[in-house]
């Protein structure tokens, strides 16, 4: 096919798709389909650069299209006047929330440390004066202290509006099916965020600016710079690709290298070395004994632990999670375990060696 052209006009169309200015982050994409789908490839390959290779296998061909894609953030501005108020149930979600917020410039305030917070949100919103502009809100808030449920975040939207709160509202979820996000809107948010997607900063600026200026917020698989079901970026997605299945990376090293070390270690600290029933290592022990009781209080566990594991960057313990939640099996239930215990070696690896040999 000759450059420019209807070729031309083709790569203009993918070229945002495919290419960010800010951040280059080379990798590959493979398309693998019926031998009939290689002239469609071919022309792909063409126009953007790319390699196809057609593999004959003794009862199917396979046709592979390898493309240079490059992902990264795209700059999004906030106003610094921007003001917004978070509530999370969970002591490590409101510091990564703060940190995180605080890096895009907007001033911003974290509740939900204690039940009355949680139950209060409404009329703590009501009396700020000025009000915030943008409330970020988690969905299902547990007791600060025991973890049991204690009331969803979308239960609180009703009561903020009949109190006089105007801005916008943004509820942040694992559970973002197309029924819960209509759940949600029903009720008076104005966008719902996956916990997997606002750990991407670009994501998570891109969400805020387009809730400001008024735009419906698609589901982050459906977007092409955002995170993929199993919790990974694209491009993670695609550098892991390997075999016939890609692997899950342990973690998310690019997200745990934004928060200071000072503050990762607490945050690992209180994650996987305390005893508190709102450690993860506490959570994984729950999981257990529930699972061999086979009781409600399962499902619940589950979710918590998930969504834990999402806020960190844990990505292939978030992966094995959602496994478990559609087949709840002893199999899954064991490479969980053993899922957790990988990610807890490898974090805390020689991170406070130095710390345990004074103490000796």
């Amino acid at each position: 096919m000759p450059k420019g052209g209807a070729s031309s006009g083709l790569r203009q169309l993918l070229h945002p798709l495919l290419y960010s200015p800010e951040k280059e982050t080379l990798g590959a994409w493979q398309v693998l389909g019926a031998s009939e789908t290689w002239p469609l490839a071919h022309k792909c390959a063409e126009i953007l650069d790319g390699e196809l290779q057609i593999k004959f296998h003794e009862e199917y061909v396979e046709s592979v299209l390898s493309l240079p894609l490059y992902l990264g953030a795209k700059e999004v501005s906030l106003p610094s006047s921007l003001r917004i108020v978070t509530l999370d149930d969970d002591h490590v979600v409101r510091r990564l929330d703060q940190i995180q917020l605080q890096r895009l410039n907007v001033q911003v305030e974290v509740k939900g440390s204690t039940a009355e917070e949680i139950l209060g949100f409404p009329d703590y919103v009501a009396s700020l004066d000025p009000p915030p502009d943008v409330l970020i809100i988690d969905q299902n808030l547990d007791h600060p202290v025991s973890r049991m449920p204690l009331v969803k975040g979308s239960s609180l939207l009703p009561q903020l509006r009949e109190m006089g709160f105007k801005g916008k509202i943004i509820i942040k979820s694992v559970d973002t099916r197309q029924e819960d996000r209509r759940s949600y809107l029903k009720d008076g948010a104005n966008a719902v965020v996956d916990k997997v997607a606002v750990r991407r900063p670009d994501f998570f600026a891109r969400a805020i600016r387009d809730v400001l200026d008024g735009k419906s917020l698609r589901r982050p698989s459906d977007d092409t710079d955002c995170c993929s079901s199993s919790g990974m970026s694209l491009d993670e997605s695609f550098n892991q690709a390997s075999g016939d299945r890609p692997s899950v990376p342990l973690v998310n090293e690019d997200f745990l290298a934004t928060i200071p070390e000072a503050v990762l270690n607490s945050i690992l600290t209180q994650s996987f070395c305390d005893e508190q029933l709102s450690s993860m290592e506490a959570q994984v022990a729950s999981l257990k004994d529930s699972y061999e009781r086979y009781d409600n209080d399962m499902r619940r566990v589950v979710h918590r632990l998930q969504g834990s594991a999402t806020s960190l960057g844990l990505l292939r313990l978030e992966h094995e999670l959602s496994k478990f939640k559609l087949c709840p099996s002893a199999h899954n239930l064991a490479l969980i375990d053993q899922t957790y215990s990988d990610t807890k070696d490898h974090l805390l690896r020689g991170r406070f060696n130095s710390e345990q040999q004074s103490a000796n």
